[in-house]
Formats: structure tokens, sequence, C-alpha cells
């Protein structure tokens, strides 16, 4: 009989062992996976401002390639308004050089 019960009490003191490791692998399988969701949630974190920055951008490109097109249509505008005054010019020298012809032709005779 105490036999028996010496090799019972080996047989739980090994099964408590046993439990004790698989009880430790366990805690630090928990930690572990604190540590992996502590490093996801930093992830998650990361990922939103790099998305809340891609958005910023965004906006500000939307805002240059406004700007850009604005001023194409105004150098567009500013090119006609040249073109306009170049006609312009080059009507009025002719009229003054027609003038100036017929002052020289009204003073000879």
């Amino acid at each position: 009989e105490t036999q028996r019960c010496k090799d019972e009490c080996q047989r739980l003191i090994h099964e408590q062992a046993l439990l004790d490791r698989s009880l430790e692998a366990r805690h630090n399988t928990w930690q572990s996976d604190g540590v992996m969701v502590n490093q996801f949630r930093e992830t998650e974190v990361e990922l939103l401002e790099a998305l809340e920055e891609r958005d910023k951008l965004a906006h500000y490109n939307r805002h240059a390639e406004q700007a850009l097109e604005d001023q194409h249509n105004a150098h567009q505008v500013l090119a006609h308004e040249e073109a306009m005054l170049v006609q312009h010019l080059r009507m009025v020298t002719a009229d003054l050089s027609d003038a100036h012809e017929h002052c020289r032709t009204v003073g000879r005779s």
C-alpha cells in the first residue's frame, strides 16, 4: 500500500510538472499574442496615419492640378490678348505710315 501511495504521489508530481509546463507555455503564448496584438494596433495606427496623409496629399494635388489648369487658361487668354494687341499695333503703325506719307505728299505740293 505504501508503495502504491508513493507511485501515485510520483505520478501526481509528474502530472503536476506537466501541467505547470503547459500553463507556462500557454502563458508565454498569451504574452506573445498580446505583443502581436499591440504590434497590430500600432501598425493599424500607422496605416490610418498614412491614409490620412495620402488623402491630404491627394487634396493638395487636386488643388495644384486646378492651379496649373487655371494658369494654362490664363496664359492662353494672355496669348490671345497679345496677338490682338500686336494686330492692333500693326494697324496703327500702318495708319501712321499712311498719315506720314500723306503729310509728305501734301507738303510737296
